[in-house]
């Protein structure tokens, strides 16, 4: 697993600045190579990004000189990478592995030469009770690959997304955050890392209090409001004339008690949760345990190389069947395996029924898989039978398969940073997978057309929590949304109004929706996979495929359908030796596999305003 490089690596660090306004965010990410040997060299490096993001630029930085790159279905932006090199021209590839996952090629690093590389996204934060999240990945953990994942041509899927890895890497990261939220911030936080904060008003200044900080764990940001959420519609009028709107609604769902359900808590066992993962796991465990009630059925099923149920069917909710899964649970180990997701969720979804009882999963993972696709393509199918409520566990848990399985089933997802107040999560969870639900959402439009609405089927809502539609607009004049639902009793509606008159110039919000409808069509969410159309699968590939390549390439960001690619023309370069390749070695995740004891940093390292 661990490579210990014989040659200089070629990164020498990563700086990001990070602008922060209400729940939407703009982040910088700098990347500096040099070259310290005697040959050319082409670094790859493999890096997570915030799943959400929308990635939106790519500058080289070569002395005083920029060249922006530009955004080419993936396979011609390869081509004309490898012609750059060939011509002996330097040139930098961007290519999107998964939604969190990217690889960036710098080809033809002379030697002594340094370069920077500056990536930018724009990116929503989501709520985590009162409070936004922000969090910006810095490592990529090793992956279990299944065997369908290692087979085929090279790069197989299991090699892309497997870079070396090593216990400690000789570059690090810096973050400064400028954060400004409507009604000013009553606290800011980091569970994950020691951060120094300047107050200045209704704006915070964030920066990490080492200059350069390891690499070996997501950084995690908590911003209080002092203001609680309210709707809101904002307006946003692209260069090109068209008119993109924002609607986050704040539908109260209310109910007199919680409904049964049949629950089946589904645990990844793997090798990589030895340690402070499986340690988190046995804590959301029992509490999500002792938050049942009467009426509730469950089970535990743990899986790895295989997968085992503890009842073997879900059981009644009560004393002994509470004492016999709190006893198991105690004695919980990580000692099943790889992480065989994939056949474990197939038993569980596959179960017989228990009439009268609406299914319900609980996943808790770390999420560390190659077979993502196949994963919430499963969960998809299974929507109308069982939602999938998601915990992301660990310091470099895969956010994209958490939340792309509890988007694609129509549940929800917390992340748990090892040391991070637990209870709130847990009983949030239940009480969206036990509470009362919104169901039927649609969002109607009223003096206003809208021409593209995404997501295009919103999912069920729970308790009081914000949802977001974005919408592209025709028309000048101002009108009203509403959001309608079936609730628990009965009918219900909330408005508000879209003014075209307030909208500001700018390119954020058409960004945002672009990323969103892609994202939908990634995860088989889309209007193309309502399961209306022809049943034949491989054409519908393909139509999902260049319906991502045109929104891409409109929106001018990265995809699974198109990279970016800049050249370095250079003069003269004839007779060069032939790049050598360099994999740039990642930071092994802290606590993966128990490598590390966790550090328990209490309520996170942070400050609240007085």
């Amino acid at each position: 697993l661990l490579t210990t490089a014989v040659q200089p690596i070629p990164l020498l660090g990563v700086q990001v600045e990070a602008e922060i306004r209400g729940a939407q965010s703009r982040v910088v990410l700098r990347q500096r190579y040099r070259n310290a040997e005697a040959v050319p060299v082409e670094a790859v490096y493999v890096f997570p990004v915030p799943e959400a993001a929308a990635l939106c630029g790519l500058t080289v930085v070569i002395g005083e000189r920029r060249i922006e790159a530009r955004v080419e279905e993936r396979e011609k932006a390869f081509a004309t990478y490898d012609d750059a090199l060939q011509a002996g021209h330097g040139a930098v590839l961007l290519d999107q592995e998964r939604p969190n996952v990217l690889t960036l090629s710098v080809g033809n690093l002379l030697s002594g030469q340094e370069i920077a590389v500056e990536l930018e996204w724009v990116a929503e934060l989501g709520w985590e009770g009162e409070a936004l999240r922000f969090a910006l990945p810095t490592t990529v953990a090793p992956r279990y690959a299944p065997a369908e994942d290692r087979r085929g041509v090279s790069p197989t899927p299991a090699e892309r997304l497997s870079p070396p890895v090593g216990l400690e890497v000789p570059y690090g990261f810096s973050l400064a955050a400028s954060v400004e939220v409507p009604g000013g911030l009553a606290a800011v936080e980091s569970p994950s890392h020691p951060v120094r904060i300047a107050f200045e008003g209704r704006c915070a200044r964030v920066e990490l209090v080492a200059a350069q900080t390891p690499m070996d764990r997501d950084l995690v940001l908590l911003l209080t409001p002092r203001e609680a959420t309210r709707p809101l519609a904002t307006l946003e009028r692209q260069p090109d004339g068209e008119l993109v709107a924002a609607l986050t609604f704040l539908p109260a769902v209310t109910g007199d008690r919680r409904l049964p359900r049949e629950i089946t808590f589904l645990v990844d066992r793997s090798g990589s949760m030895h340690g402070s993962s499986i340690e988190e796991v046995r804590r959301a465990l029992q509490l999500c345990l002792r938050s049942l009630q009467e009426g509730d059925r469950f089970d535990i099923v743990g899986f790895g190389s295989s997968h085992a149920s503890l009842f073997g069917a879900s059981r009644p909710y009560d004393q002994p069947s509470l004492d016999e899964a709190s006893r198991h649970v105690t004695g919980m180990q990580a000692d099943l395996g790889g992480t065989e997701i994939l056949p474990a969720l197939q038993a569980v979804l596959t179960r017989p029924a228990v009439p009268g009882l609406e299914r319900r999963v609980v996943l808790l993972t770390d999420g560390e898989v190659t077979n993502e696709p196949a994963v919430v393509a499963l969960a998809a199918e299974h929507a109308d039978t069982a939602a999938i409520f998601t915990f992301g566990i660990g310091f470099g848990a895969s956010e994209h398969l958490v939340r792309a399985v509890a988007r694609a089933s129509r549940g929800a997802c917390e992340m748990i940073f090892p040391g991070e107040r637990l209870e709130a999560k847990v009983l949030r969870q239940l009480a969206r997978l036990a509470g009362p639900v919104l169901r039927d959402v649609t969002v109607a439009w009223d003096g206003v057309e809208a021409v593209a609405q995404v997501p295009h089927r919103l999912p069920l809502l729970f308790v009081s929590e914000p949802v977001t539609v974005y919408a592209h607009l025709r028309g000048t004049g101002s009108g009203v949304a509403r959001l309608g639902a079936a609730g628990p009793d009965g009918p219900c509606e909330w408005v508000l109004p879209v003014d075209p008159a307030t909208a500001t110039a700018g390119r954020t919000l058409g960004r945002l929706c672009a990323r969103a409808a892609i994202r939908a069509l990634e995860d088989g969410t889309s209007p193309l996979h309502d399961g209306r159309g022809s049943r034949q699968a491989e054409r519908g590939q393909a139509r999902v495929r260049q319906a991502i390549l045109d929104l891409a390439l409109e929106a001018g960001l990265a995809s699974s359908a198109t990279s970016f690619v800049a050249v370095e023309t250079r003069e003269g370069q004839t007779g060069l030796a032939p790049a050598e390749l360099r994999r740039v070695p990642v930071a092994l995740t802290h606590g993966w596999g128990g490598a590390d004891r966790v550090r328990r940093p209490g309520h996170g390292f942070g400050q609240r305003r007085g």
